[in-house]
């Protein structure tokens, strides 16, 4: 006859052994920036401090989008004072840009100011 702790150790580790082999690491990618065939030039790329989350700066054809973590925002002329901010977790960011004569100023993706 088996010692009853013997048989408690035996069942516990039976227990245990389907969680320990079925945790496994999740691994998920997210496009931040267009691929080369999808835009024609990326001169600036602003990243988290957690590099998790960028703003690029992107020429479609004559004109020019900045894009959160791949989506992009209205299109301008050329961009305007300084580079674009982004928070620390990626959810805001900001940028002024030139659209003909006009100043914009995007916040998280929508005009929201013109001079």
């Amino acid at each position: 006859m088996r010692h009853p702790f013997e048989l408690v150790r035996l069942l516990g580790i039976v227990a245990i052994t389907p969680f320990a082999t079925s945790t496994q690491a999740k691994v998920e990618s997210l496009v931040i920036a267009p691929d080369a065939a999808s835009a024609t030039n990326i001169s600036l790329t602003t990243l988290t401090k957690s590099g998790l989350h960028g703003l690029s700066y992107v020429q479609k054809g004559s004109r020019f989008v900045f894009m959160a973590d791949g989506v992009e925002g209205p299109r301008f002329d050329r961009r305007a004072g300084q580079n674009p901010v982004i928070s620390d977790d990626g959810n805001r960011h900001a940028y002024t840009a030139i659209v003909g004569t006009d100043a914009i100023m995007v916040v998280d993706g929508k005009e929201v100011g013109r001079a």
